[in-house]
């Protein structure tokens, strides 16, 4: 099914409206959990236990808060995100002196004039992974990067084909979407990492007294709300994920003409090292094939498409080689 332009941003407006109404529902939940520790450890003493719960007046001051706190989130998390994530993936401008790299920079150009002018930045991940990934942002930057492994190992059609696919997904606003999901809630996985080391770390606090027992249940009441939030962030990119990937292949497949060149090109990359070397898991869904190798990915059914990033590789590589009339055995 194919949609305008004027219903591609409705549906990312709707998207993004619909993140920050999370972010500060999260913010809210958390407040107004917290004070109940906060009376446990300060004022249990001065109210009864019926009083341990939030009143109306520290409810709305909760709400206060959490509008503020969401609104300072959003705004430091998607200014600056795209170069955020090239940093965390350790990606670089293309070299124009480089031959490939210069290839990479031709194809970008012309697949830039059969989208109607879309500027897209060439940017390449130097390792021999094999990989590429889109990301876009408010501003309509939009980036598109290979790793050194991709360009040594692919043709050209084949490197047009994947180049297609990640312009399908700026075109459409997929990338966008995962840009700013990913700048969102990758912070809850660093600091469910920094709150596990403080609670088990030799030097932890203990419950010796009544402000050291409030400390440590604050911590883990947070912990097990990022940890709850994390989840959520990535059951909404799961779910977004799959047929993202299958509405980019078909995008590729209309500006190529040559579905059979991103069959190739799957299959290759299917075969080699995808680059697990990301060191947060959150950016995984910018990539065409998930960078870390799951079985889970590579199979079907509810529980598959709730839990995988992608789709089957196999399954994609199937549904090109339809378009291609070509059968799976006379794929090299």
């Amino acid at each position: 099914m194919s949609f305008s332009f004027v219903e591609i941003e409705e549906q990312k407006t709707r998207f993004v409206w619909g993140l920050f109404s999370v972010l500060i529902l999260f913010y809210f939940f958390v407040a107004w959990l917290l004070i109940i520790p906060f009376k446990l450890t300060f004022m249990l003493r001065t109210v009864d236990s019926l009083s341990i719960l939030p009143d109306f007046k520290q409810t709305l001051i909760a709400f206060i808060i959490a509008a503020v706190a969401g609104a300072l989130h959003w705004h430091f998390s998607v200014d600056g995100m795209v170069n955020r994530s090239l940093s965390g993936i350790g990606a670089k401008p293309a070299d124009e002196k480089d031959t490939l790299h210069r290839m990479f920079m031709n194809v970008i150009e012309e697949a830039s004039v059969a989208c109607g002018g879309r500027k897209v930045e060439p940017w390449v991940i130097p390792v021999s992974a094999l990989n590429a990934f889109a990301l876009s942002d408010f501003s309509g930057r939009g980036v598109i990067g290979v790793t050194e492994g991709l360009l040594a190992k692919l043709r050209r059609e084949q490197l047009e084909a994947v180049v297609g696919h990640e312009f399908g997904h700026i075109v459409s606003g997929d990338s966008k979407m995962t840009t700013v999901t990913a700048a969102l809630f990758g912070v809850y996985s660093l600091l469910m990492d920094g709150i596990g080391k403080t609670l088990g770390s030799n030097n932890r606090m203990r419950f010796r007294s009544r402000s050291s027992g409030g400390m440590v249940l604050f911590l883990i009441l947070v912990y097990a709300i990022l940890a709850i939030t994390k989840g959520m962030s990535m059951l909404l990119n799961l779910f977004l994920s799959r047929q993202r990937e299958y509405r980019a292949d078909a995008i590729s497949f209309r500006l190529t003409r040559n579905p059979l060149a991103l069959a190739e090109a799957l299959q290759i990359i299917s075969r080699g090292w995808r680059g697990a070397y990301l060191n947060s898991e959150y950016l995984s869904g910018i990539f065409i094939v998930n960078p870390v190798y799951r079985a889970l990915d590579e199979s079907e059914g509810i529980f598959s498409d709730l839990f995988s990033t992608h789709p089957p590789v196999q399954k994609r590589i199937a549904v090109a080689l339809d378009m291609a009339h070509v059968n799976l055995q006379n794929l090299s």
